[in-house]
């Protein structure tokens, strides 16, 4: 038991760690939300002077030149403004989505296959059964020792159901218990130790079919972008 709870108490310090790595991914998806913004204001400035420009080059045809030149400038820094709002984009989102997965279905994945890992289940039930007979073999034998106090008289324990190495039994499962391995709790601590570990979780915890899907649908969306 208190290896599961020691491996418990260290699954919990990763999650933990990565919760204050979210936090601080949270201040990066604030900062770059406000470049988001810092962008936006400047494409409707630069098509506010383009509109500008425009205007110039219909009322003043002899400046045409220069105003020519003017507007591919300011074309250009549409275009790498226009180029910085997707490079962000394609930042943050990532970042959001893993976070609410996280949130919402990780935490509870994890708990549940912890809770309901058979390998934990079946000690359990041995311990409990064990302990059982433990408990009956001690409660006959103390009951024994008062009918011999009582009637004086010696009283046999041949006839306990329970056979004399219970105890030694009972001490074996619980050692066994203490140091139970679990096998989901291995995998979500190495996923854990990667940068992509939400990947990694997803990948343990949602079915393939599931994943597979939304990987087409990802590069049907793309596609669609061309």
């Amino acid at each position: 038991m208190e290896r599961v709870e020691i491996l418990q108490v260290e699954l919990s310090k990763q999650i933990i760690s990565k919760d204050k790595d979210l936090a601080g991914k949270d201040v990066e998806i604030v900062e770059l939300q406000r470049r988001l913004r810092e962008v936006q204001e400047g494409l409707e400035a630069e098509r506010q002077k383009s509109d500008s420009l425009e205007i110039d080059l219909a009322a003043e045809k002899v400046k045409a030149e220069t105003a020519e030149e003017a507007r591919k400038v300011s074309h250009e820094a549409l275009n790498i403004a226009k180029g910085n709002y997707t490079e962000v984009q394609l930042t943050v989102d990532p970042l959001i989505i893993d976070l609410g997965w996280m949130q919402h279905y990780g935490v509870t994945h994890i708990s549940n296959s912890i809770l309901n890992a058979t390998e934990l289940d079946r000690a359990v039930v041995m311990l409990t059964m064990v302990a059982l007979a433990a408990g009956h073999r001690t409660g006959y034998l103390e009951c024994a020792a008062h009918v011999q106090e009582s009637l004086h008289t010696q009283f046999g324990t041949r006839h306990c159901a329970v056979s004399e190495g219970a105890g030694d039994i009972l001490l074996k499962v619980e050692k066994n218990y203490d140091n139970l391995p679990l096998p989901i709790m291995y995998l979500v601590s190495e996923a854990l130790k990667h940068e992509d570990y939400v990947v990694r979780l997803r990948t343990i915890f949602e079915p393939l079919e599931t994943v597979q899907v939304m990987n087409d649908d990802d590069e049907a969306d793309d596609d669609s972008a061309e």
